[in-house]
């Protein structure tokens, strides 16, 4: 992450003990709201050619080479496209709400950062 301006010197008079955690509380249901579209992102892939192959009533076998291939990678793409579309400003932000979170976690018990990498996607904030 790029080197950014401090916001507050001195963050113990800038805001109460409620409003802290209040915002805290926030950041951690904002990083698990982008974990959930992840994880249901990646399941969604998987099952994807199941139920497609067992929807049509083909066998994978009697399909011409390259077609399933085919098929899939275009559904997946537009699939991964409508996700940018509905969360990418959420996927923009994951960066550092991961970080602020992290700066108030006990060693050992830190967010891990989340994975992009699957649906190809680079967040915008570095």
């Amino acid at each position: 992450m790029k080197k950014e301006e401090i916001a507050f010197k001195n963050f113990k008079k800038s805001v109460s003990k409620s409003e802290f955690k209040a915002v805290l509380r926030i950041a951690k249901e904002e990083y698990e709201s982008v974990k959930d579209v992840l994880n249901s992102a990646k399941n969604f892939e998987e099952k994807s050619m199941n139920n497609l192959l067992k929807d049509s009533g083909t066998k994978k076998e009697d399909l011409p080479d390259g077609f399933l291939k085919k098929i899939t990678e275009n559904f997946i793409d537009k699939a991964r496209a409508e996700l940018v579309k509905l969360f990418g400003r959420k996927f923009n932000r994951i960066e550092s709400i991961t970080s602020f979170i992290n700066r108030f976690q006990k060693p050992g018990e830190e967010y891990p950062d989340l994975d992009f990498d699957f649906i190809k996607y680079k967040l915008n904030n570095k």
